[in-house]
């Protein structure tokens, strides 16, 4: 559909509505009307924040759906409230809400896509990457990234790989969640198969923080390993599942963990890949596009379609790829298989 004039200035200015977001989550404004409809005056008092720019702040999220908004039946003004998706969602400790601090890292990496795009890996090559990844070295940051991880792991990721709608993995004794991040994805599809065994492969920093802030009622089928994706040498199981991992790569490196991944298969073993996915046309999901800046600009990466993840795939031995695409098309699985 072709723009108008007044979608393309919304589109220019809408920065703000991530900013409006994530403002009103880290001042507790969410949090604070969870207990009961408000006035702007009431929450700024609460809160010890500016009152005006409190009401703006409070008029922008409602005409954006986050509050809801009414006359005050004792004319005391006009009271906000959270709408039902907002207090799931957004409040302290609402999966979405999870993500915030890291957000907040995303709206400042925004700022390279300019260097990238004119200068490419080349600009990437230079940055300094360990001051962009202190949550490897520091312990407030790394619990927000575990726990900005594990939202997106049980909001998309282990819904898509452990739920009816999945690929059933019955068949399956022993499987590898590589790059498993804060666990939650291996979790579900152990409780899922409660005879497989599962191991969690990931950085050595990202399996201390995994193991730190792990749930009690980790399955009992479930070890950790530490390693490098390129340079350890990786399990010899029947499944090895990457949840949202391809993408962080460029072709050449994709290739190259795919290579690996199909070495150490069994016979018969099968890689669930489980990923957003552009439409064959990259002219949709929204979603899908709004990932692939994201990996450009943090890792030069980025989102493949169906017919790409099947060449690759192809490419590096496997056979009898399928695909499943999910209802909300954040996580679609792909599985293919390695010949007897």
């Amino acid at each position: 559909m072709a723009k108008t004039c007044n979608d393309i200035v919304t589109d220019l200015y809408a920065g703000y509505r991530s900013q409006a977001i994530v403002t009103a989550s880290e001042l507790g404004i969410f949090d604070f009307l969870a207990n009961g409809k408000a006035t702007p005056s009431q929450t700024a008092a609460a809160l010890n924040t500016d009152c005006r720019a409190t009401e703006q702040l409070m008029d922008f999220l409602a005409s954006s759906g986050y509050l809801v908004k009414e006359q005050s039946k004792d004319e005391s003004g006009e009271v906000f409230e959270n709408s039902a998706e907002t207090t799931k969602y957004l409040t302290r400790n609402g999966l979405v809400s999870l993500m915030v601090p890291c957000i907040k890292h995303h709206i400042a990496f925004g700022q390279d896509l300019y260097h990238i795009v004119k200068d490419g890996q080349k600009h990437q090559d230079t940055k300094d990457w360990e001051s962009k990844m202190l949550w490897l070295r520091d312990t407030e940051t790394r619990e927000q990234y575990y726990r900005k991880t594990q939202a997106a792991a049980l909001i998309w990721y282990a819904p898509a790989a452990s739920s009816d709608m999945a690929f059933d993995l019955s068949q399956f004794k022993t499987a590898c969640d590589l790059g498993g991040g804060s666990g939650d994805v291996a979790y579900a599809v152990a409780k899922r198969y409660p005879n497989m065994e599962m191991t969690i492969f990931d950085m050595p920093q990202v399996i201390t923080t995994a193991k730190q802030y792990s749930p009690a009622d980790v399955p009992t089928n479930v070890t950790y390993m530490e390693g490098d994706f390129f340079e350890t040498e990786l399990p010899n199981v029947d499944l090895f599942i990457i949840s949202n991992v391809l993408l962080i790569f460029t072709d050449e490196k994709a290739n190259i963990l795919l290579s690996r991944v199909y070495e150490a298969l069994k016979p018969g073993g099968a890689c669930l890949l489980v990923e957003c996915l552009f439409d064959d046309d990259k002219m949709g999901p929204p979603i899908a596009h709004t990932c692939d800046i994201m990996m450009l600009i943090k890792y030069y990466g980025k989102v493949r379609t169906r017919i790409e993840h099947r060449e690759m795939l192809q490419k590096n031995g496997f056979v009898n790829v399928k695909f499943n695409k999910s209802k909300d098309e954040t996580a679609n699985t792909t599985i293919a298989f390695k010949p007897t």
